[in-house]
């Protein structure tokens, strides 16, 4: 079969070998983007390239049945480019969960070993911020609401000090939420 014959029976308009590749192109549009396929024409060119490529045999029956399989084939062999790179993306994420999932246990311990060095009182208006209690809360465990405002203050320098010793950026683990100093009222 001639490339001319080719062309003309099955990747012009309105043929079944066109309107096939328009509805896979209108199906798998974006995810065919991902893979350097920017327009429907590309895509049709590089089919109807592939397939031109290809030595057909000397087919005596069924000859669009034939040809409308290869396209296909190279349709799914597309597909297949497309799950092989999410799947490749989804494993650079999984890495990526792995590796911040890594360093959140690091951080937990890192915290964990800094409670080791203090005095109960400490501890509990440590754990009262991690917890987010108010004033009121600790006031019912017996913490003077005076001292509260020079311990956070205290802890707050010991802690980065802590973190810095470590070779960590205290405010890579205060950036979301600004820690505001209590006004007088509480």
């Amino acid at each position: 079969m001639t490339s001319n014959k080719l062309y003309s029976g099955y990747f012009i308009k309105d043929s079944r070998g066109y309107n096939f590749i328009r509805r896979f192109y209108d199906r798998y549009q974006d995810e065919l983007q991902t893979i350097a396929y920017n327009s429907f024409d590309s895509l049709l060119n590089h089919i109807s390239l592939v397939i031109n490529t290809i030595e057909l045999p000397k087919i005596t029956r069924n000859e669009e049945v034939y040809i409308i399989g290869l396209i296909k084939v190279q349709c799914r062999t597309l597909i297949d480019q497309i799950l092989k790179l999410k799947s490749s993306d989804n494993e650079t994420n999984n890495d990526q969960q792995v590796n911040n999932s890594a360093k959140t246990r690091d951080v937990f311990k890192r915290i964990s070993e800094f409670k080791l060095q203090l005095a109960p009182k400490e501890l509990t208006i440590f754990n009262s911020i991690i917890d987010e209690e108010t004033r009121e809360d600790l006031t019912e465990e017996g913490i003077n609401s005076d001292a509260y405002q020079g311990t956070i203050k205290k802890l707050n320098s010991r802690f980065a000090t802590y973190l810095k010793e470590l070779g960590y950026n205290y405010n890579t683990f205060f950036t979301e939420k600004k820690v505001e100093p209590l006004d007088e009222n509480g």
